[in-house]
């Protein structure tokens, strides 16, 4: 369950559909049904007004074993528009916090190198901002105006410019830990950030 920004609204979230409903009220209206044991809803990021999200769709080719995502935009009556052609990897699309513009990571395939696109709120008008090498990226993190995504990849972060794509490291750590965000603090000054080690947080 994902609640809306005002806590009115909630998308739920059940194997291969998406729905939405008020929180006071019993009726839940079918954003996207997918295939049975085909199709799985994974993620949804509810837009900063409430009245759209973004949601991603993991298929499965039941005869080659292969894997998909595809991402959408949706309003709340299911008016929706695909936002990337069927890739290897397509992440969540997270609003910026004007709710003007779309951050999505893309690969072409499982091992590739993943970019960082920008696209305006309907998903029009994409561009690559950055490229990471190797595992990274998931999920995405706008500075509180807007300027900066925060990325973590492997034992790092990183602060990438929305503006000019230039690359900041932010921290870095050893002893073979993955780097975690938590987010960024009100203000946008400041970052939260863990190590994820074997042995614990």
């Amino acid at each position: 369950v994902v609640f809306s920004p005002d806590g009115s609204k909630h998308a739920v979230l059940s194997v291969e559909q998406l729905s939405i409903a008020e929180v006071d009220g019993p009726e839940r209206r079918v954003l996207y049904a997918g295939a049975p044991q085909i199709d799985i809803v994974q993620q949804v990021d509810w837009a900063p007004d409430g009245q759209r999200l973004t949601y991603i769709v993991t298929h499965s080719d039941n005869t080659t074993g292969a894997t998909t995502t595809r991402s959408f935009v949706s309003d709340l009556h299911g008016n929706r528009s695909e936002l990337t052609p069927a890739t290897a990897y397509a992440g969540l699309p997270y609003w910026s916090p004007d709710g003007k513009a779309l951050a999505q990571v893309r690969s072409s395939d499982a091992g590739a190198t993943r970019e960082i696109w920008l696209m305006d709120d309907h998903g029009r008008n994409s561009r690559m901002l950055a490229a990471f090498d190797g595992y990274c990226c998931d999920p995405l993190y706008w500075s509180p105006d807007g300027s900066r995504i925060a990325v973590s990849h492997l034992s790092s972060a990183s602060l990438v410019g929305v503006l000019s794509g230039d690359k900041t490291l932010a921290v870095s750590v050893g002893g073979g830990c993955n780097l975690v965000i938590a987010g960024w603090s009100a203000h946008g000054g400041g970052l939260y950030v863990y190590p994820a080690c074997s042995s614990g947080i």
